[in-house]
């Protein structure tokens, strides 16, 4: 995320993503984390709070680029998210883009020395880049599939175990669980759920709230949701995918597929990245009312290959994309 200007300065950036190599190109970058974090998700034992998307969209990120835009002097910027911040600032933006918010959250005014309230500006986005963004889920994928058969059962034993801020490894191990329980015993299936659960949670460990988790459970569950930015007005709109082929990176997508056929006779497949479900680019394309609409596709790129350093040429994809996204 950036101010409209463009200056040298780059602050509280962390190093592990290809976002903040935006800076090196001239970019003011600011980073938000809205879940994870100190006081969020860790640290803060029992006080952590249990929100769920509502928080998100109403209040933790309008407050956070309330205080962007605060400490930077800009009311227009441009945005990057990912994954889950990219949905939630599709939602705040469709709610709150055309009104702004006043007193959205504090920022610390150091000439003063004291906490002051910051507001959200109208229309503060000009130019979007979502990386891997999570829309309504609309199609059939191996990985969507999994939730929507052990998803439930995993949130009400985490809940009777009064669990509110859950690791994705534990998650993980819950839906394992209830996939093995799922499964008819003669069909010998526990290496196939292991294979799975480690395909739909490669590479992630953060924390999330328990109210969020069964947020993305019951959208990818039911059909009670709308794909994100209905009628966002932006200057430009850019989203960039991946979906799974093929890769001796990761377990094949096929030990998955074939999985979910013998489990729910289900034979055809949607491509995702192993979370974001690769339809979902063109539903939320389609639902903003943006003249600049744009789609990448990185062909084996998995959700967290795309914002990962580590893996090399999709990381600079990513970059570039994002460079793309966010000139005017």
């Amino acid at each position: 995320m950036k101010s409209s200007t463009r200056t040298k300065h780059s602050r509280g950036c962390s190093s592990f993503t290809s976002f903040c190599f935006v800076a090196d190109s001239g970019w003011s970058v600011w980073e938000i984390e809205m879940t994870g974090g100190p006081f969020t998700d860790a640290n803060c034992g029992s006080n952590c709070p249990n929100y769920d998307y509502s928080d998100m969209i109403d209040y933790y990120w309008p407050a956070l680029i309330a205080g962007v835009e605060a400490y930077s002097g800009q009311d227009k910027i441009d945005y990057v998210g990912y994954s889950n911040g990219c949905r939630t600032a599709l939602s705040s933006l469709e709610k709150h883009s055309s009104t702004g918010i006043s007193h959205a959250g504090y920022y610390f005014d150091y000439s003063m020395g004291e906490y002051r309230y910051s507001d959200l500006s109208s229309s503060p986005v000009e130019n979007f880049v979502g990386i891997g963004c999570p829309g309504a889920f609309e199609g059939n994928t191996a990985s969507s599939e999994l939730i929507s058969l052990a998803g439930n059962p995993a949130l009400k034993v985490l809940r009777e175990a009064n669990i509110s801020h859950i690791p994705s490894s534990y998650w993980a191990k819950r839906l394992y669980q209830d996939c093995i329980q799922s499964e008819q015993p003669q069909n010998n299936l526990t290496v196939d759920c292991a294979e799975a659960i480690y395909k739909v949670f490669y590479g992630s460990d953060e924390k999330i709230s328990l109210n969020l988790l069964n947020d993305y459970v019951s959208w990818i569950t039911y059909d009670n949701d709308t794909q994100p930015g209905q009628g966002l007005v932006l200057n430009k709109i850019t989203l960039v995918n991946g979906y799974l082929i093929d890769d001796s990176r990761i377990p094949l997508i096929d030990d998955l597929n074939d999985l979910l056929k013998r489990m729910i006779g289900l034979s055809d497949y949607d491509l995702d990245d192993g979370i974001v479900i690769l339809n979902d680019q063109i539903g939320i394309l389609n639902a903003t009312n943006t003249l600049s609409e744009i789609g990448y596709v990185i062909p084996g790129a998995s959700h967290s290959d795309l914002v990962s350093i580590s893996i090399k040429g999709t990381s600079e994809e990513t970059l570039k994309h994002i460079k793309e996204g966010i000139k005017n």
